[in-house]
């Protein structure tokens, strides 16, 4: 894959979250007031969880070794 900024080769990988599922957040939930921060709603489980191992895999996660970004499609 092309790196959507600087158009280089991204590295395909994956990432992988300890102790936490990995979330996606409509963006005005993530602009409220930082002590409302505390509780975030709305919330939506990306990932592969192993609750077991406390885990959760994002795999389709390719790294631009040029700009440093991470670009990822993720199943929800």
């Amino acid at each position: 894959m092309k790196c959507i900024y600087c158009g280089s080769d991204m590295q395909l990988g994956g990432i992988v979250t300890q102790g936490v599922s990995a979330m996606w957040f409509p963006q005005e939930n993530l602009q409220k007031p930082h002590f409302f921060k505390i509780v975030f709603e709305g919330g939506i489980s990306v990932g592969k969880n192993d609750y077991l191992w406390g885990q959760t895999l994002l795999t389709d996660a390719y790294y631009c070794k040029k700009c440093k970004k991470v670009i990822g499609i993720f199943d929800a």
